[in-house]
């Protein structure tokens, strides 16, 4: 199918009703008339606004982004906004079905109908991040994107948001590590287009830095934002990196799926069409399975996937201190009490393998001589003039994970549970759906 063909059946495909943005504007006004009424707001001389991609018309159908922000003046300080706004919004919306949400600082999720508005309470600063709260830069994010968004670059961001979804990057979030909606925009204003952003990204190779607006050295900005594979400075504020969340696995992923669509042009690439990845299970030597029984109800899902995240990381570095070349880690969770983190490593290592010692002058060495001939094995001189023997190994790649599991076992919320462990596809049948959802890996576009 040609490129053009595949784009204009996506863009069909992304591009909002009439009906969306009736329903949008409308639920956006019961929000404000509630909103601008309260007592409590207009006390404080606050006022309400629409931000978000819906504000910025660069939503994608099906996927409402209501953001409503509610201004109160800086003077009542940044901590009055993380400890005393979310009370003052409660009531205010008292009489919607509401949940509180966190991030930097509580907000409210309205959901009405099954459409969700997100509700945040904001200082009205004069500057980006002037009180040290990242929400006050959305209003300034809003107004950037709006004035460089002409209505072809308005679809497509939708297509790029489409592809990314597609390709299993999009969203700034912990447990996705890829590209937030703001971040998008700016990709697509930057490249001037969907397939323009694609060629570029098809070429890019990290650490990747792009500066909009300020001026900054490539030099200068590796050294701001150190350990990151891609620096995106905010148009906004150039203290800030719009690409700090993005993985490497994200980056890595975008890159091959660029040059993937551009070689093969696919609607399965998008969002509507996408397959999910396909799971790869490794043979049970070389594949493990440690299931955590926890009490995660209540825990933001920011703190959740973070840590497990954080327990991935620390696992991969154990095995590698053992020895281990780790192939693949992953992880799934039903957010209430089991955590799936999966395993594979190259190969199992042998039941006996080499073990070199020091040279004959230096201290220890008859320790080690008498060592291993006590173990019955064999004792010789290298050309290198070091000794050399065999060892048995102690444990298999399951044992040593279930014996020595406080070892890797360090997020606060993992710290004191011991794993259930597993060789791969030996698992309980009542884990199995968490399981395959870890061994998730071979993109459904390739």
């Amino acid at each position: 199918m040609l490129v053009n063909e595949v784009l204009e059946r996506a863009s069909s495909r992304v591009t909002p009703s009439r009906m969306e943005y009736l329903v949008g504007r409308r639920y956006y006004g019961l929000l404000e008339k509630t909103l601008s009424a309260c007592p409590e707001i207009r006390g404080r001389k606050g006022f309400v606004e629409l931000e978000g991609s819906f504000a910025k018309d660069t939503f994608i159908s099906g996927s409402f982004d209501l953001d409503v922000f509610v201004f109160f003046p800086k003077n009542l300080g940044r901590n009055w906004v993380l400890e005393e706004s979310k009370g003052v919004l409660e009531r205010c919306l008292a009489r919607l079905p509401f949940k509180v949400d966190y991030a930097q600082h509580p907000y409210l999720t309205v959901v009405l109908l099954g459409l969700e508005a997100n509700v945040v309470p904001v200082l009205r600063v004069d500057r980006p991040g002037e009180t040290r709260l990242a929400v006050e830069r959305t209003p300034f994010h809003t107004r950037y994107v709006k004035s460089r968004l002409t209505g072809d670059l308005k679809r497509d961001v939708r297509l790029f948001k489409s592809f990314l979804k597609g390709v299993g990057v999009y969203g700034a979030e912990v447990r996705v590590g890829g590209f937030s909606g703001y971040l998008a925009e700016l990709i697509i204003i930057h490249y001037g287009g969907f397939l323009e952003a694609l060629e570029a990204i098809s070429k890019w190779r990290p650490p990747v830095t792009v500066d909009m607006e300020w001026g900054i050295s490539r030099d200068e900005l590796l050294r701001r934002f150190r350990d990151t594979p891609l620096v995106w400075v905010d148009p906004v504020d150039p203290s800030r990196n719009a690409g700090a969340a993005v993985r490497m696995e994200s980056l890595a992923r975008l890159v091959l799926a660029s040059r993937r669509f551009l070689e093969r042009p696919c609607e399965c690439f998008f969002h509507y069409a996408a397959r999910k990845d396909a799971p790869v299970i490794p043979d049970e030597a070389r594949g493990a399975v440690l299931v955590y029984r926890l009490k995660l109800t209540g825990l933001p899902e920011q703190t959740v996937y973070g840590e497990v995240r954080r327990l991935e990381s620390t696992l991969r570095g154990f095995l590698r201190g053992h020895g281990y070349r780790v192939v693949y880690t992953g992880s799934a969770t039903d957010l209430t009490g089991t955590v799936v983190v999966v395993v594979e490593v190259d190969s199992e290592k042998p039941l006996i393998i080499a073990d070199s010692g020091p040279e004959p002058w230096r201290k220890g060495a008859m320790n080690y001589v008498n060592k291993r001939l006590g173990e019955d094995m064999p004792v010789w001189v290298g050309w290198d003039g070091r000794l050399y023997s065999y060892k048995r190994r102690k444990h298999s790649l399951h044992q040593l994970l279930e014996e020595k599991w406080r070892e890797y076992s360090v997020p606060p919320h993992f710290r004191n549970t011991k794993p259930l462990v597993y060789k791969s596809g030996l698992e309980p049948s009542w884990i199995r759906e968490l399981t395959v959802d870890a061994w998730r890996r071979r993109p459904g576009w390739l």
